[in-house]
């Protein structure tokens, strides 16, 4: 059996991620919407893109 880099060998075997492994996002879902709409609603006051709303 192969050492995967430290005391929590099995982890690796059983194929869970060790807490230090996993990607954590810096923003919420909802925050990212957010920004995407305010975006969004800039460009269609320019004119430069068209919304349904």
């Amino acid at each position: 059996m192969s050492n995967y880099g430290g005391e929590n060998w099995t982890a690796g075997i059983s194929g869970e991620k060790l807490l230090s492994e996993i990607n954590i996002p810096k923003k919420s879902i909802q925050e990212i919407e957010r920004e995407q709409m305010a975006r969004l609603k800039a460009k269609a006051k320019k004119g430069t893109i068209m919304l349904d709303e």
